[in-house]
């Protein structure tokens, strides 16, 4: 719903959809995701990057956090930050490649 909500350029619906998704189930990491990612896109980056950290912590092998979090970090103008996040997933990745 939150999607279909925001593809109807309709934020605002769609965020108090999600919000109330994260009240029902905080431990649904896709739910944060998806708030973060709607954050981002309202360029509210501090809580986007709140959302997100939270979605990695939930699921930390999902890349898209990973990715989204880096965004929300260099809009910020913390590109150090943002390098270490990406250097976190690379990590992650080289890891569960390794037999």
């Amino acid at each position: 719903l939150s999607g279909a909500l925001e593809r109807l350029e309709r934020p605002a619906d769609a965020l108090a959809v999600i919000e109330r998704a994260a009240a029902a189930a905080p431990r649904d990491a896709r739910t944060w995701l998806a708030r973060g990612r709607l954050l981002l896109r309202l360029e509210r980056l501090e809580e986007s990057l709140a959302a997100l950290d939270q979605a990695r912590i939930l699921d930390p092998v999902d890349r898209s956090a990973y990715l989204l979090s880096a965004q929300a970090l260099r809009r910020l103008g913390r590109a150090g930050q943002a390098r270490e996040i990406l250097r976190q997933l690379a990590e992650r990745e080289r890891a569960s490649a390794s037999p």
